[in-house]
């Protein structure tokens, strides 16, 4: 809310709008820096433009509608002067100077405000208001270096706040540990109130926030995807297509059987706060949301009846009542697949990307989201594991489990992977996995027997090419013998390994004339084949999901197919479509029978452009290798006819706009 929405606002009607929209909970603005109610505590300061209760107006208002209520809460900031009244309230940086977010100061974790006037504030809404629950913004625990921060972390960890470029893995462990500690004192502070209210808290890839902590301390995971054109300059994130999906997934393996709840904030200028959002790209990423299996929160400026720009809510009013319509469809369901793809916060923080929200080059988060969008554009279904969280039950699932670039890898995961391999698992790592430990420190010796031999120093592989012998990776790639390269290769050398892809170079002299090889020594292999027990790894020693972030090389997912098709067979879902569809398989078990749910979602836009129009799609055919006899075009709301081959289901859609779903009974 805009402090001057409450001006001769007209709740019910806002409320009723709403509802109308097909939601069925509002998060409005109730406290923090800014009170939306008449509260009675000088921590924060009235909307002064509000002249009744506008959060008792709308939480009567909803409940008369049906709609359920979160009071969002800001902590995180502060006004100017509230500075010299009350200098201990804020953070400053080493130099003492406070910390700024804007035009707002920024509030200290051990301060007052946190630690006092917050419970303060919750017991005031939830003795007067009926609130579903709250939800907290920007929330994190702001490093400090006022003299009462340096206190509590010597007495805690023995040592000051660091001041270094790079991420100390024991503050940062100390700031993890406090945050979810807090956070689940909050918690049961709001279950005092109301046991059945839940808490959500905010979630943008932020330093001091460790999400394995987190999921166990709140009631609902929640992850925010900001995607603007012209990104946030204080907070700059990248463009990633597959943001919603990735979030969705690490927050179900994080909170099993509780929906995450996915925040759609973005504009078309983040300094334009949330409004000319383009509205083909905003209903994509809530087909995505929802594929997935989330709740999804988009999130606009002011109140829905006094948009400058009606466009975006349109759509989603759109969307929201079709996804009403398809909810049977929706719920409750899992992804058909023996694929896991590892994300793993220890080499996000502690690795080269060193907690920076679009990762570094030679980082973890580029390898991870690079592979992710090559396993959704190879069409294979995976799952998304959490590193510092593997175990025997979990990996027994999979037939293959994926490391990209896990520099830092804990020796519990080492261990639980060796025997799972020698179980008859396949490991397939790129890069530097395994060179450190969870803290970063480099290791010395591999961390469990497949993880050996660590790689060699990396080297320059700008200019060179990886050359394929193997005849049956030819032919997947229609022939060629290279694959291009560029970037770090890390060499591996094994005895009596199985190996491929040979460095050819680099070509230092790129003249034309002189990019020729004349045959004879090959460099160290790219692809190493190794047996342990009944299973086997393979490793790629450079970085085949970085490079396929930046540039999309087209043979990358190819060779990761192939790949998977020799440990797993052929992905169980084919299509025609151009990869600009992305394709999201799902499984339903109910009592009449299996389900499975095909989700078409159309990210096709101009090129060269990023996504604000959808191009609309002729028909595509999709195959499905299940024992289903019908299919049902749920968006389109009609049969379809399907034809059978062996273990292969075929269905023809009919023109592909922004988002169709599949049903096979």
């Amino acid at each position: 809310m805009r402090l001057t929405d409450v001006v001769n606002l007209d709740v019910e009607a806002m409320v009723s709008d709403a509802a109308a929209h097909g939601v069925d909970c509002l998060i409005v603005s109730a406290g923090g820096f800014t009170a939306w109610y008449p509260t009675q505590l000088s921590c924060q300061r009235r909307n002064p433009y509000m002249t009744g209760d506008f959060l008792g107006e709308v939480v009567a208002a909803a409940k008369r509608h049906g709609l359920q209520v979160y009071g969002r809460m800001d902590i995180s900031k502060g006004y100017v002067e509230w500075y010299q009244q009350h200098p201990d309230w804020y953070a400053v940086d080493a130099d003492g100077t406070p910390i700024r977010y804007w035009e707002l100061h920024e509030t200290c974790f051990t301060g007052p405000y946190f630690q006092e006037y917050n419970l303060q504030i919750i017991d005031e809404l939830l003795t007067n208001y009926p609130l579903d629950g709250l939800f907290y913004n920007f929330y994190l625990l702001q490093s400090c270096h006022c003299e009462r921060c340096q206190e509590v972390v010597q007495t805690a960890i023995g040592q000051r706040v660091p001041t270094g470029s790079r991420l100390d893995p024991t503050y940062e462990r100390w700031r993890h540990q406090a945050l979810a500690d807090y956070t689940a004192r909050i918690r049961n502070r709001i279950h005092h109130h109301r046991p059945e209210a839940r808490l959500m808290v905010y979630h943008h890839l932020q330093k001091g926030w460790d999400p394995r902590l987190m999921a166990d301390a709140v009631d609902i995971w929640t992850a925010q995807a900001s995607s603007p054109l012209l990104r946030n300059p204080l907070d700059p994130q990248p463009a990633w297509l597959y943001w919603i999906g990735e979030e969705v997934q690490k927050g179900q393996v994080l909170k099993p059987g509780v929906p995450p709840m996915l925040w759609l904030s973005y504009s078309e200028m983040f300094a334009s706060r949330r409004v000319l959002q383009p509205a083909d790209r905003l209903v994509t990423h809530i087909a995505q949301g929802a594929a997935y299996g989330a709740s999804v929160c988009p999130s606009l400026n002011g109140v829905p009846g006094r948009q400058e720009d009606p466009r975006p809510l349109q759509a989603v009013a759109a969307k929201q009542h079709e996804l009403e319509r398809l909810a049977p469809f929706l719920e409750k369901t899992t992804v058909p697949t023996r694929v896991a793809l590892v994300y793993s916060p220890d080499s996000f923080w502690f690795g080269p990307d060193q907690g920076e929200p679009g990762g570094r080059k030679h980082g973890h988060l580029p390898e991870f989201r690079g592979l992710y969008a090559a396993l959704i554009d190879s069409r294979y279904p995976f799952d998304v594991l959490i590193g510092g969280t593997l175990n025997a039950p979990t990996l027994q699932r999979y037939a293959v489990v994926i490391l990209p670039a896990l520099h830092c890898l804990t020796d519990a995961d080492a261990l639980a992977l060796d025997r799972w391999v020698r179980d008859g698992g396949c490991l397939m790592a790129t890069a530097d996995t395994g060179v450190a430990n969870a803290d970063g420190h480099p290791r010395t010796r591999p961390a469990a027997p497949v993880f050996a031999p660590l790689p060699g120093e990396a080297q320059s592989a700008t200019g060179g090419y990886l050359r394929i012998a193997d005849p049956a990776l030819r032919a997947a790639l229609g022939g060629s013998s290279l694959i291009a390269l560029e970037s770090a290769f890390l060499p591996l050398s094994i005895q009596g390994a199985h190996t491929d892809l040979c460095l050819l170079g680099p070509f230092r002299n790129n003249a034309p004339e002189f990019t020729f090889w004349e045959g004879g020594t090959v460099g160290p292999p790219g692809l190493v084949h190794q047996h342990f027990g009944q299973g086997h790894s393979i490793r790629l020693p450079w970085y085949i999901g970085g490079l396929y972030n930046t540039a999309a090389i087209p043979e990358y997912p190819v060779l990761l197919g192939w790949l998977l098709e020799q440990v797993t067979g052929p992905s169980p879902i084919m299509t025609n479509a151009p990869p600009s569809v992305q394709v999201v398989l799902r499984e339903q078990h109910r009592p009449s029978g299996t389900r499975w749910l095909v989700h078409l979602i159309n990210n096709t836009a101009a090129a060269e452009r990023p996504l604000l129009s959808t191009v609309v799609l002729p028909p595509v055919t999709v195959r499905v290798r299940c024992p289903a006899r019908r299919v049902y075009l749920a968006v389109a709301d009609h049969e379809a006819r399907a034809t059978r081959d062996g273990e292969w289901i075929s269905v023809r859609t009919g023109s592909l706009f922004q988002h169709e779903l599949l049903v096979l009974e």
